[in-house]
């Protein structure tokens, strides 16, 4: 099952990426996000908004900064 669920998400976003995968409403997958600690409430609703408008861009791939840049 596990190894079911994680083929399908690397046929996703393809073999250049690791986990985690997000894929939304059938879209392209995306690595990420990568988030610590996991946002709750407001934020977590705003990140995944953030992560809807972001794979309705064909075009997107990719955005990337420093772990725990603050």
């Amino acid at each position: 099952m596990v190894r079911a669920s994680h083929d399908e998400a690397q046929a996703q976003v393809g073999d250049e990426a690791g986990s985690p995968v997000t894929v939304l409403d059938d879209r392209p997958g995306f690595f990420g996000p990568v988030v610590s600690p996991a946002p709750e409430g407001t934020e977590a609703d705003k990140l995944l908004q953030a992560l809807r408008l972001l794979s309705s861009v064909p075009q997107f791939s990719e955005l990337k900064r420093a772990r725990n840049p603050f």
